[in-house]
């Protein structure tokens, strides 16, 4: 397959994915086009993790009151963000141990 110019090799097509290493994650898709995934990629835990991402905002929403850049400059943003991202990594741990690529 190549992606912006360059030839990746079939070895960069494997996981879980089915025999060619493709997948359906929006995740593998670059500039319109549909990419092998990485080494270890997971669909299964993507799917998982992707439906955390309403709860973590739901989390980061009721965490820090976001206003205006025009009145804050972007701090309650960063913030949100920050909270946002560490929620993320707090609700998808279990999944990471479940795989066995996470710390215990």
């Amino acid at each position: 397959m190549k992606l912006c110019g360059l030839e990746l090799p079939d070895e960069l097509c494997d996981g879980d994915n089915g025999a060619n290493g493709e997948c359906d994650c929006v995740e593998m898709v670059v500039r319109g086009k549909r990419v092998p995934p990485p080494h270890g990629h997971s669909c299964a835990y993507v799917r998982q993790r992707s439906v955390l991402v309403a709860q973590a905002v739901e989390m980061a929403d009721a965490a820090v009151a976001t206003r205006s850049p025009r009145e804050d400059g972007g701090v309650s943003y960063a913030t949100w963000t920050k909270v946002f991202a560490q929620t993320m990594d707090d609700l998808s741990r279990p999944l990471l141990r479940q795989s066995g690529n996470g710390r215990s």
